[in-house]
C-alpha cells in the first residue's frame, strides 16, 4: 500500500458457510484481499465460485438463519464490520456501502415510483425532508443519464427499459454518496449496446465521485474495460490476483489461462473457442488438494493431495498453483513455510 495508507476495505481469511442436508457448505473459504480508495477491483470466476457470496458477506445481506460468516475479518473504513450491531450495519449499508444487482426488476418495488424509492433511501440516511429528497432523486437520475429526469422521477419500474431500470438502481446506490459500490453482474441481463453504456457510466461516476468499485462478473471483457486489479476465484477460493494488464498479458494460474482462452479475440482466427473441460465441483464435496486439479491439464500427483500455497510473483501478483513451487517429488509433503506468501 503506497505510503502505508490504510485500505478502504480489508478482507482477511473470510469464511462463509451455508447449512446443507448433510453438514455445511463452505461457499467462501479463506478469501483475503484489499481495496484502495477510488480503486476498481474485479472479481471474476464461473458460477458457483463464491463471487456473489463474498459480496453478500461484506454487505451483511446473507439471509438470517441461512448463510453466515464463520471466520475471518472484514474491515471497512477502519471499522470491523463483523463486530457491528445489526442496526449499525444497516445504517452503514446504503450510506457508505452500496450494492447493485444483476436484475433490477427483482430489486425495485413495482408499486412505488423510482423517485419515491430513491428518495426513501436519501431520507433514511441523509435525514432530508420530502422536498429535498425528491430534488435529490431528480439530481441522481440526471447524473446517471436518464433523459427528462423531472418527468421520469414519477415513472414506475415497469414503464422503463431494462437499461434505464439498471441506471435507476445505480442512482439509488449512489444517492447517499457511498465510499464503496459493489456491482454484482450489473450488465449480464442487458444487450451489448446497453452493457457498454452502463460500463461507461460506472467509469464516469468513479472518475467524478471517486467511488471505489468492486465489479463482480464472469465476463473478463467487462473486467478489462473497467478494473485496475482483478481477483480470480474458483470453488470458493482465490486462485490468482494481479493487475488487469499483467493478468491479461501473462496469466499464471491454469484456470485463469483457461478463462482467457475461452474469450473471443479480434487478433486471432479460430474456428471455435477453447473451453475448460468439466464444471465447477459440487460445494458439498470439494476435491482434495487443489480444487481445480480434476479439470487441469497440468495436474501432478501433489495437486490432488496437498492444497497449493499462494505464492507471490513479480509485479505484485499472487497465484495458488504448485507449478510455482520447486519441491522434491519424493518428499511426502513440501516445506510450505519456505514458499507460502
Amino acid at each position: 500500500m503506497a505510503g502505508g495508507a490504510e485500505p478502504l476495505l480489508a478482507v482477511s481469511g473470510l469464511v462463509t458457510e451455508f447449512p446443507a442436508r448433510h453438514g455445511t457448505v463452505r461457499a467462501v473459504d479463506g478469501v483475503s484481499f484489499d481495496l484502495r480508495r477510488g480503486e476498481c477491483l474485479g472479481i471474476v470466476g464461473e458460477s458457483g465460485s463464491g463471487k456473489s457470496v463474498t459480496a453478500l458477506s461484506i454487505m451483511g445481506l446473507l439471509q438470517k438463519g441461512n448463510g453466515r460468516v464463520v471466520g475471518g475479518q472484514i474491515r471497512f473504513n477502519g471499522a470491523d464490520l463483523l463486530s457491528l450491531s445489526s442496526r449499525d450495519r444497516q445504517q452503514l449499508r446504503g450510506a457508505d456501502l452500496a450494492m447493485i444487482f444483476q436484475e433490477p426488476m427483482t430489486s425495485l418495488n413495482p408499486v412505488f415510483t423510482v423517485g419515491q424509492q430513491i428518495a426513501e433511501a436519501v431520507r433514511i440516511h441523509k435525514r432530508l425532508g420530502r422536498t429535498a429528497a425528491r430534488r435529490r432523486a431528480v439530481e441522481m437520475l440526471d447524473l446517471v443519464g436518464i433523459p427528462d429526469p423531472h418527468r421520469r422521477v414519477d415513472s414506475y419500474p415497469h414503464q422503463l427499459s431494462g437499461g434505464m431500470r439498471q441506471r435507476v438502481m445505480i442512482a439509488m446506490a449512489l444517492s447517499c454518496d457511498p465510499k464503496l459500490l459493489i456491482a454484482d453482474e450489473p450488465t449480464t441481463a442487458l444487450d451489448v449496446t446497453i452493457q457498454a453504456q452502463i460500463l461507461e457510466l460506472l467509469r464516469d461516476i468513479r472518475k467524478r465521485l471517486g467511488t471505489a468499485i468492486i465489479m463482480i462478473t464472469h465476463d473478463l471483457g467487462v473486467i478489462a474495460e473497467l478494473a485496475d486489479r482483478v481477483i480470480v476465484m474458483y470453488a470458493s477460493r482465490i486462485v490468482e490476483t494481479g493487475s488487469v494488464r499483467a493478468l491479461f498479458k501473462n496469466p499464471q494460474h491454469p484456470y485463469t489461462q483457461g478463462l482467457l482462452r475461452s474469450m473471443p479475440r479480434l487478433d486471432e482466427d479460430r474456428d471455435r473457442l477453447d473451453q475448460i473441460e468439466g464444471s465447477v465441483p459440487n460445494p458439498t464435496a470439494w476435491p482434495g488438494g487443489c480444487r481445480f486439479h480434476p479439470r487441469c491439464g497440468f495436474s501432478r500427483d501433489i495437486c490432488s493431495s496437498a492444497e497449493p500455497p499462494t505464492v507471490r510473483l513479480a509485479e505484485g501478483r499472487q497465484s495458488a498453483c504448485w507449478r510455482h513451487v520447486d519441491y522434491d517429488p519424493g518428499q511426502a509433503r513440501p516445506n510450505l513455510a519456505e514458499v507460502r506468501a
